[in-house]
């Protein structure tokens, strides 16, 4: 066990150090660990608590869950449901819900369970994009386990199988789980299978840093890269390629007539894209000044025009070889904002101002009122499922297209009007209204305006 093996190397299960550990842990609100530590001394009730304390739903419901504590862990479930905007755990609550009936009693309850299981399904159908699919046939695969359902055990780790990446990390994840769960089927008859498959499955490598790059990674978000200079470092993010729907579709609502008609993108190579609005440390770094109205090296820098960021990449890209930063095309801002999501905001159907900074005396569709009236700190409110950083409010963001109509009809790697009298913005502001910080919203603005609304991100091509 983790929390414990960091702490006490030594402790075996069962051991009192064990539970003197979890003592300590829950006296430290080391809640994570503590509820860990709970889980394996066979306390399930007690590590829900603890794992909902340290605010990872999911994992308390699953506990109850195995724990048999059906109406807790529904309750948790059904929450989770509710509030997430990430599809992915939208998709795993569902199917948590759905075990929470199918191991209840009653015709009423399995009922329950198939409406629950047929939501998640149709959830999974209507998904394209290829890390949401194989996180959600991975649950799929677990679901199937703890269902001692054979053939959904099968069917989800087979697919995610499909879904993963062909060599690396993806592929190696889900054959570990596979074998794990399959162990548990007495007399199973592929283990040998999968044991060969996982053998000639290579090892991982760490991630390429790209010659432009000080270090380079993977975390939960992905692939990343970061690169410095005089000690203000930059995050990359890479984006992989894929297809979205761009736009917004005509009941979507407070919407403007030039976010139609919305329209299949396809992206066909990915890119890197900064995880956050540049800051005033780095624009002040390159440029040796800062035009911003809110000082702060770590809020945006804005009052800054389309004209002056092209100096600004000039200048970095001088410095640092191989750089070749520019800006993101409205589709690849756009793509990357919805991270997946066929919602307003990534969040989902709507916006409290703790997950974005925007005019919150006007907010979207009935929503929750609340005020800043400047800008924050690039990383002060939470990412996006891909690692990127308010890309709803708190500064406009500068795209690099002429501003125009959209085609009408599907369009691959779309870069916008050959020429025009004004160039595409993004994101919405501290200052617009909730509607405009929504990910279809357009801008326009005379490449030489400046503005207190107006920042940038940076990307790359691969």
């Amino acid at each position: 066990m983790d929390a414990l093996k960091k702490h006490f190397p030594f402790a075996k299960p069962g051991d009192e150090v064990w539970r003197r550990a979890a003592e300590g842990f829950e006296r430290a609100e080391l809640w994570l660990d503590a509820a860990e530590s709970r889980e394996q001394l066979g306390q399930m009730e007690r590590a829900g608590e603890l794992y909902r304390r340290g605010g990872d739903l999911m994992r308390a419901a699953e506990v109850l869950l195995d724990g048999g504590l059906y109406e807790a862990a529904l309750e948790l479930f059904q929450q989770r449901e509710k509030e997430t905007a990430d599809p992915t755990d939208k998709f795993g609550a569902l199917l948590g819900c759905a075990a929470c009936h199918y191991r209840g009693c009653g015709s009423s309850s399995v009922g329950a369970g198939r409406a629950f299981y047929r939501r998640a399904r149709a959830l999974l159908e209507g998904m394209h994009e290829r890390r949401m699919r194989f996180r959600c046939f991975l649950l799929l695969g677990r679901y199937g386990a703890r269902l001692k359902r054979q053939d959904l055990l099968e069917e989800g780790y087979e697919r995610a199988l499909e879904a993963g990446e062909n060599a690396g990390s993806e592929r190696r994840e889900a054959l570990v789980q596979y074998l794990a769960a399959v162990r548990a089927i007495p007399d199973y008859t592929l283990i040998r299978d999968l044991e060969q498959r996982l053998a000639a499955c290579p090892e991982p490598d760490e991630p390429q840093k790209p010659v432009w790059a000080e270090a380079a990674g993977q975390d939960e978000y992905g692939r990343y890269a970061d690169f410095s200079f005089q000690g203000v470092r930059q995050r990359m993010r890479w984006i992989e390629k894929g297809r979205f729907m761009m736009g917004s579709p005509e009941s979507e609502a407070e919407r403007w007539d030039d976010e139609g008609p919305q329209h299949e993108v396809t992206l066909s190579r990915g890119f890197w894209l900064a995880d956050t609005a540049c800051t005033q440390a780095l624009w002040q770094a390159v440029t040796e000044e800062d035009p911003s109205h809110f000082k702060g090296p770590e809020r945006p820098v804005e009052q800054v025009s389309w004209e002056d960021v092209q100096g600004f990449l000039r200048q970095l890209n001088e410095k640092i070889p191989g750089l070749e930063l520019r800006l993101p095309t409205e589709a690849e801002w756009e793509y990357a904002c919805r991270a997946g999501t066929r919602t307003p905001f990534w969040f989902g159907g709507n916006i409290t101002p703790e997950q974005v900074n925007y005019q919150g005396n006007r907010p979207y569709a009935g929503g929750e009122k609340g005020l800043r009236n400047e800008t924050v700190e690039v990383k002060a409110l939470p990412c996006n499922t891909w690692g990127l950083y308010q890309m709803h409010g708190n500064v406009r963001e500068w795209c690099a297209d002429w501003f125009g109509n959209y085609a009408d009809g599907s369009v691959t790697d779309p870069m916008g009007p050959d020429s025009g009298a004004s160039r595409a913005c993004r994101g919405g502001s501290w200052d617009d209204f909730a509607r405009l910080v929504r990910a279809a919203f357009r801008y326009e603005y005379d490449p030489g305006y400046r503005y207190v609304l107006l920042g940038f991100r940076c990307a790359r091509v691969q």
